[in-house]
């Protein structure tokens, strides 16, 4: 699924399943997005 751009700013992410890190990438987000322990926020949030 393509998430350019998609906006996850202050969005609860933890319970998410299938979601890779090049998504997380892509879209845009801040601290106060919360994903799985298995990902890790972008520097560009």
């Amino acid at each position: 699924m393509d998430f350019r751009d998609t906006d996850l700013r202050d969005a609860d992410l933890t319970g998410s399943i299938f979601l890779t890190q090049d998504q997380i990438n892509a879209a845009q987000g801040n601290t106060g997005t919360t994903l799985p322990p298995t990902l890790t926020h972008p520097r560009h949030w």
